[in-house]
């Protein structure tokens, strides 16, 4: 079974789009012996990731003139591909999806707010209230919406109870993640390291995570220096899920990184990007798994220490959240969907 995926990952838009991508096309390529392909059309950012797993196809010249439907027309024959994996909002026309269905080939549309996935066959969500509220009318394919169809990878989604750590009897306190993703395209991170140092009355370790896409480094270390609270910076952790285990809490800009972090049972505080996103945010605030400071460029650095100064003393506002978030990720949702898929052509 031929598989195409179509997603990007860049600094402007960052790598989650990538990161469940790589998750999804490794379950399909490991557990059910699927070829898999993808098609991308920036940045070499989210190219390099991909390439070191999957071939990648690119278009010639990409400008005023470039044809998007065209190519991907093409790149589905070229691939003989039997299935079509959306994970991008970037205007695609919907009419060519019914060109490509046309062909027997089935269109797999992932957490989507365009009208193209109404013409998907099939289409999954993360349990976000957006759903609901979407116009729905004349799709004819099969909605999965819920927790049990978030895409994570599998060192994620593991069972595995993690360790003991969090409130050890260490001298730094709780130890606080900050991670903003792959590249931090608002400086967020700079947000959260004031707020940490406005904190007089509590003991905490901050490590902060940046990714590939990070372009600050510099000024990021100059702050780390004179941060007042025991701090480090990780780069391009590769074992990020075991960093996770031993984070007693995390302040994260909202994403794939957020789920990560709720399946680890790792309570976290959400800075959001976009209205899109702090409205999907919702749905952990509501679960009991994290709290929301809302969008990142209204919320204020001292409302943001408040926050975080009020988590770090609730122990057991932290361990109810750990365990609350840990149940959500009963089902693997990456298993469900490629087997989903996999049915759905069979």
């Amino acid at each position: 079974m031929n598989i195409l995926f179509r997603c990007d990952g860049s600094t402007e838009i960052g790598l989650g789009h990538v990161v469940r991508c790589l998750a999804l096309a490794d379950e399909l390529k490991t557990a059910h012996g699927c070829s898999v392909t993808f098609a991308m059309r920036k940045s070499k950012l989210g190219m390099e990731m991909v390439r070191k797993f999957y071939p990648v196809l690119t278009p010639h010249v990409d400008n005023e003139n470039f044809n998007y439907e065209v190519w991907l027309y093409d790149l589905v024959q070229f691939t003989e591909s039997d299935v079509l994996v959306l994970d991008v909002r970037d205007g695609l026309d919907p009419l060519i999806l019914e060109k490509i269905k046309a062909k027997n080939i089935l269109v797999v549309d992932i957490d989507d707010n365009e009208k193209k996935r109404l013409r998907a066959d099939l289409v999954f969500y993360p349990p976000v209230p957006q759903v609901e509220e979407m116009n729905w009318k004349g799709f004819s394919g099969k909605l999965f919406c819920g927790w049990e169809w978030v895409i994570l990878r599998k060192e994620f989604a593991s069972r595995n109870p993690s360790p003991c750590n969090r409130d050890k009897l260490d001298k730094n306190g709780p130890h606080v993640l900050v991670t903003m993703g792959g590249s931090d395209p608002k400086a967020m991170t700079f947000k959260v390291i004031k707020a940490l140092n406005q904190i007089r009355d509590s003991r905490f370790l901050a490590t902060v995570v940046i990714g590939a896409g990070f372009a600050e480094r510099e000024k990021l270390d100059q702050e780390i220096r004179s941060c007042r609270v025991p701090a480090r910076v990780l780069e391009n952790v590769s074992d990020m899920a075991g960093l996770m285990k031993t984070a007693d809490m995390a302040v994260c800009a909202f994403g794939v990184t957020a789920y990560e972090l709720a399946a680890s049972g790792v309570p976290a505080i959400h800075m959001c990007l976009t209205r899109d996103h702090e409205k999907s945010s919702e749905s952990f605030v509501k679960a009991g798994v994290a709290e929301g400071v809302g969008l990142y460029n209204s919320t204020t650095i001292q409302v943001l220490s408040e926050k975080i100064k009020a988590m770090i003393k609730s122990s057991q506002k932290r361990s109810q959240m750990k365990q609350t978030g840990m149940g959500l990720f009963s089902a693997c949702g990456v298993d469900n969907i490629a087997k989903t898929i996999v049915s759905a052509i069979r």
